[in-house]
């Protein structure tokens, strides 16, 4: 014999029992359930403060900035195309040079601009911050122009900016900067830009040594400059109050560029 079918259930049906753990029926928790999968975790820090728009801090130190958070590193590398250079010893590998940590290392120039831009925060230590008063004029005083910026600081930004670079230091390869068409863990450097005052002169005989040198490791060398202001706009950028480097404009600032490379003849 077949039990008697519940007359309030109808037929191909069956009845839902309540769930045995809490008060409601599972399809009320599972519905408070998805609801709440749906629903994003805030981003949080170590200290567990929701930042999400916090920039990465770089912590001054003398004329150097260190980062010493590997996401300040990351975002800095995947959304503004900074490299910098590692400067720490790996724990369990102290005694050898080849790969290296934190912190990050960036030079004067990136700290220049990336200030200029907004992108980052800078940390001065509590002793230093007298000394230091965010004046970057006189990181690099043997380069500096009469408006009191350095040359580097204008063609790092020009090169980064407007011609989209991952730059690197290029003193291995005896000029200022390597220049990267993509990321420099996917592709290698296809230019060494080295820096040179207007009026400086150039010796033939070092061009060929430096061109032959890079186009050994299959590099051209470029010779960056920028030329003398005009006289207005060398007085608008005197009197101004900030020591960061403003935007480059053909106005009052013009950027020449020689690619140099060794003929093999």
């Amino acid at each position: 014999m077949t039990p008697d079918r519940d007359e309030s259930t109808p037929q191909g049906q069956t009845s839902r029992q309540p769930n045995s753990i809490g008060t409601g029926t599972g399809e009320s928790q599972t519905g408070e359930q998805s609801k709440d999968a749906q629903q994003p975790l805030p981003s949080t820090t170590r200290s567990g403060t929701s930042t999400p728009e916090s920039k990465p801090k770089v912590h001054l130190k003398g004329t150097e900035g260190l980062i010493w958070d590997i996401q300040d590193v990351r975002k800095l590398r995947q959304d503004h195309r900074i490299a910098g250079s590692l400067a720490g010893s790996l724990p369990r590998s102290p005694m050898q040079n080849i790969f290296q940590g934190l912190p990050l290392r960036l030079l004067p120039e990136e700290i220049s601009v990336l200030l200029h831009h907004e992108i980052i925060d800078l940390v001065v230590d509590n002793q230093n911050h007298d000394q230091q008063q965010h004046d970057f004029s006189d990181l690099d005083a043997s380069n500096t122009t009469t408006s009191g910026l350095t040359d580097h600081a204008w063609i790092f930004e020009h090169l980064w900016k407007d011609h989209q670079f991952f730059i690197a230091p290029g003193m291995k390869f005896g000029g200022d900067y390597l220049l990267y068409r993509n990321d420099p863990l996917v592709c290698h450097a296809s230019l060494v830009a080295s820096v040179k005052e207007p009026e400086e002169p150039l010796s033939l005989v070092d061009m060929a040594n430096s061109a032959r040198l890079v186009s050994t490791v299959q590099k051209q060398h470029l010779l960056c400059s920028v030329l003398p202001a005009h006289a207005n706009a060398t007085a608008t950028l005197t009197t101004a109050s900030t020591t960061i480097p403003p935007p480059l404009s053909e106005s009052n600032r013009r950027i020449v560029a020689f690619a140099v490379e060794w003929a093999g003849f």
